[in-house]
């Protein structure tokens, strides 16, 4: 009963000393990470090389700092495609109902990386073409639904955005960083964001960000038509429908 008492602290501790990584993964000693932890140092030291042979922390051999390592990377990166997955078969149901009530293509874009993937699509009664089909990588800065997430994303991310560069697809599409900064923040405000024209002349996109367990962007709800149907705007009722479709998927994924 003992040894299995001794092996639930040890476990938990070793978990613990994962957990101080969190959320930055900032390079920490063995002496920081017992102090933190209230630990004794001899004991900081033992878990942190069982961690180490299994790859969980990293050390650097120059600062004697560890890190988080591949084995916690791979777990993290696992995690991230289930919740991928998992934002799909949440909000499908959500996104049929929202083309069932307006007749119009819906779509589901999800953050990957520094792209966007259309990962679902319903078409609506009169469907039509567009360039892009499901599975599809999305240039983030362009489409409605990468703009929504950007919209909300820390600044960091966005700044990494433009210094890659904004390549226009049409005439309509934003290439200059200011003018792209100054638009993110009238999306922010709106709380939802457009593509009118900017990566198809003839189509106009509207879209409605999803956020995730850590009040994120991690999709967004997107509604598409001809622009000549729609002449710029989507209606009140349209507009309203999105957002309403967005909030409850984000409810679903928090809980």
């Amino acid at each position: 009963m003992q040894a299995k008492m001794t092996t639930h602290h040890s476990v938990e501790k070793a978990l613990s000393i994962l957990l101080a990584f969190t959320p930055r993964n900032h390079e920490k000693s063995a002496t920081e990470i017992a102090r933190s932890l209230g630990v004794h140092l001899s004991t900081s030291v033992r878990l942190l090389r069982i961690l180490e042979t299994h790859g969980f922390v990293y050390r650097d051999t120059a600062t004697k700092r560890y890190s988080l390592g591949r084995s916690a990377f791979d777990i993290g990166r696992a995690m991230y495609q289930t919740a991928r997955e998992r934002i799909v078969v949440v909000a499908q149901p959500y996104v049929d109902r929202l083309r069932d009530d307006l007749g119009e293509d819906v779509g589901l874009e999800v953050l990957l990386n520094d792209r966007t993937v259309l990962a679902y699509r319903a078409f609506g009664f009169r469907p039509f073409s567009v360039e892009f089909t499901m599975g599809d990588s999305l240039p983030i800065h362009a489409v409605a639904g990468g703009k929504a997430m950007l919209a909300f994303s820390p600044p960091a991310f966005v700044e990494s955005i433009l210094k890659e560069g904004l390549p226009s697809l049409t005439p309509s599409t934003i290439t200059d960083p200011q003018v792209f900064r100054e638009r993110l923040s009238e999306y922010r405000k709106m709380g939802i964001a457009y593509d009118l024209g900017e990566t198809d002349s003839d189509r106009h996109f509207v879209a409605a960000p999803i956020f995730g367990v850590d009040e994120r962007p991690v999709a967004a709800v997107v509604i598409g038509a001809w622009a000549h149907k729609v002449k710029g705007g989507f209606g009140k009722r349209v507009i309203e429908a999105l957002k309403r479709t967005a909030a409850e998927v984000s409810t679903r994924l928090r809980y």
